[in-house]
């Protein structure tokens, strides 16, 4: 008698110290490739992760493993498949008997006072400058900028991107400025330093997050409009939050995911213009000129086409005259206008074919963004090493698709 007693107060206690919070299947998750998933965890607040659990259930077998807790765009929670079984459904548990699996991080998100640097073994993928970079001795100050990403690398270091380039001052490696906006009935440009009429500048990280599946940052811009003194006053706040995910073993690319929200600052609409260029950019590194790269879209493989043309995606890649690297982008289907008109110099810019590429949402029509109204742009990227092609860029868009329907 006593024994079943002393057994009953053990099962007593586990359901005491454990409980199920929700369950979901792997039908309901989103997919970022065939092993990474999150799910949405909306109806929960301020979830303590040292006492979760995350449990992949096949039939009657519960497999624990390893997870991560997203408070950027909401609470959600991240894993990595465990096998080649697929889960029925996955479980979430609170429970003081089982330690949660480590984070296992293998991107580091460190800071030297300028940077933020995402490293893995040893190579820094994405570099983002948070103070102000002033352009070289003897150049205009006004060309000044911080809150840009730049080197960005591949996985053996290629740098595949460039700054404040001779020809161009104001272009920093890859960047969102607006270049025709319209606020209490005058036109501003934030592209185009030079004018004195806008710039956008770093105002603050308001997150940093590593783990088991991806490492990142959330930062605040201000797109801020200058007075005849130079005076300021911000009237678009942005959010930009960039996540890259622990590549596979064997892959020589990476995905990086970025979300930029934007909010009117004042009382006054934010109105885009339309305009040829303007919003997220990539000046590409200086060796990829028309003699050593390609750059194609879902419509076309000839470069001279792009430029008006619309894209669910486009891959830029390049060599050094010894290796192959690139840069794939996709436009998320919930962003305005999508799919996207793209601005693409031609195969003559600057005399050698220099590349400048921009997802440009407004280059047909205006955009009003409202004030009290909060909106996004989300982008995919690809960065790797060798040559990738369509094939690769059709496959990958049809998963991006699917997982955003």
């Amino acid at each position: 008698m006593r024994k079943w007693v002393l057994i009953t107060g053990v099962l007593l206690m586990q359901q005491a110290y454990a409980q199920k919070l929700t369950q979901w299947t792997t039908a309901e998750s989103k997919k970022v490739n065939k092993k990474v998933l999150s799910y949405d965890l909306a109806e929960f607040q301020n979830l303590p992760k040292d006492s979760l659990v995350l449990y992949e259930v096949v039939g009657d077998k519960k497999t624990p493993i390893a997870f991560q807790l997203d408070h950027f765009g909401g609470d959600q929670i991240w894993w990595r498949s465990s096998g080649n079984e697929v889960p029925e459904n996955y479980e979430l548990w609170k429970s003081k008997n089982e330690s949660p699996l480590g984070d296992n991080s293998e991107i580091s998100v460190s800071s030297n006072g300028d940077e933020l640097k995402l490293v893995f073994n040893d190579v820094p993928l994405v570099t983002y400058r948070y103070t102000t970079m002033y352009p070289p001795e003897g150049v205009d100050t006004v060309f000044k900028r911080s809150g840009f990403i730049h080197p960005l690398r591949s996985l053996s270091g290629k740098r595949l991107t460039r700054i404040q380039p001779s020809d161009h001052y104001h272009h920093y490696g890859l960047w969102n400025p607006w270049t025709k906006v319209e606020y209490k009935g005058e036109i501003v440009d934030f592209w185009n330093l030079k004018k004195k009429e806008g710039t956008v500048e770093f105002a603050g990280i308001t997150g940093i997050n590593q783990g088991a599946v991806f490492s990142g940052y959330q930062v605040h811009h201000k797109h801020q409009l200058f007075d005849e003194h130079m005076n300021k006053e911000t009237v678009l706040n942005e959010l930009q939050t960039v996540r890259i995910y622990t590549p596979e073993d064997d892959a020589d690319y990476y995905i990086m995911d970025m979300d930029i929200q934007l909010e009117c600052a004042t009382d006054y609409p934010f109105i885009l213009k339309e305009y040829r260029y303007g919003g997220l950019t990539i000046r590409t590194t200086e060796k990829w000129v028309k003699e050593t790269s390609r750059v194609i879209t879902n419509e076309t493989d000839v470069r001279n086409e792009i430029d008006g043309s619309r894209g669910d995606w486009i891959l830029i890649e390049g060599h050094d005259n010894q290796q192959w690297a690139g840069v794939g982008i996709m436009s998320n289907p919930h962003n305005f206008n999508h799919p996207q008109p793209l601005r693409v110099w031609p195969d003559n810019a600057n005399g050698n074919g220099e590349i400048m590429a921009n997802y440009a949402p407004s280059k047909d029509r205006d955009w009003v963004l409202e004030p009290g109204k909060t909106y996004h742009l989300k982008y995919r990227f690809f960065i790797f090493d060798g040559e990738k092609g369509r094939e690769f860029m059709d496959s990958q868009w049809e998963k991006y698709k699917s997982a955003n329907e």
